[in-house]
């Protein structure tokens, strides 16, 4: 990364320090982070690619999306990538049932 440059980003984890463009001052932002992974429940087996804060919320959101009222057993491996939270939204696909 160029030094040179006025937004750079400093830190890595939940939140990083970003320095504004014109501003001298390091704001902290939140970060969102890929993970992707499998899990079972009740509803059989999917893939599954969530947009959370942690494996364990990434976990959460899939258990809401399955709808399902047995808890989701799973392997979530991530991060893969992250972005800040203002680029990205918490969310989660899930691997539509085969027919």
């Amino acid at each position: 990364m160029d030094p040179s440059r006025s937004d750079r980003i400093h830190g890595t984890g939940q939140r990083a320090l970003v320095r504004r463009p014109g501003d001298n001052r390091l704001v902290a932002t939140s970060k969102l982070h890929l993970y992707y992974g499998t899990v079972k429940s009740a509803a059989g087996g999917r893939h599954i690619m969530a947009w959370a804060t942690s494996r364990e919320h990434a976990l959460d959101l899939v258990e809401a999306a399955l709808t399902a009222p047995d808890t989701v057993q799973g392997s979530v491996v991530g991060p893969l990538m992250s972005l800040p939270a203002d680029v990205m939204k918490p969310g989660v696909y899930v691997e539509a049932k085969p027919v």
